[in-house]
């Protein structure tokens, strides 16, 4: 498939717009409101490694639970102390460790992904294993 200027901006656009729409909400909290929980790809543009991660919505000691990172941890020594996720309000994600503190923090970019931000250090993409969840809504289902 050929990918132009055009096709990323929109692709970027539809991520954006399916995360600004993202409240996170407990899994015990009553609400309509979407949850991102999904399967993800975590990778870096040097190498193209890239692993799966699934964040989930099922609500953790200090944020949502996250699943199968232990790959990603492998190829990516700085997730090892990451326990869980939140959103951080300006349409990113954040994960966290089981304190809660940031570890790695991801913002909107240029691409169909999230791109790290934070730390300066770490150069990684977050992008729904699903990219067609972006457009058809699958990546926000309702909390219960």
């Amino acid at each position: 498939m050929l990918r132009t200027a055009g096709s990323a901006s929109i692709g970027a656009t539809a991520l954006f717009l399916a995360l600004s729409a993202v409240t996170w909400v407990p899994a015990h909290a009553e609400s309509s409101a979407p949850a991102i929980a999904a399967a993800w790809t975590i990778g870096d543009d040097f190498s193209n490694a890239s692993c799966e991660a699934e964040l989930g919505s099922e609500a953790g000691p200090k944020g949502a639970r996250i699943a199968h990172l232990a790959d990603c941890a492998r190829l990516y020594p700085v997730l090892a102390p990451v326990r869980g996720w939140r959103p951080d309000g300006m349409g990113g994600i954040v994960l966290v460790d089981e304190t809660g503190d940031a570890v790695v923090t991801y913002a909107l970019g240029e691409a169909d992904a999230l791109l790290s931000v934070e730390p300066e250090n770490v150069f990684l993409r977050l992008a729904p294993k699903d990219s067609g969840a972006l457009i058809t809504g699958a990546i926000g289902e309702a909390a219960d």
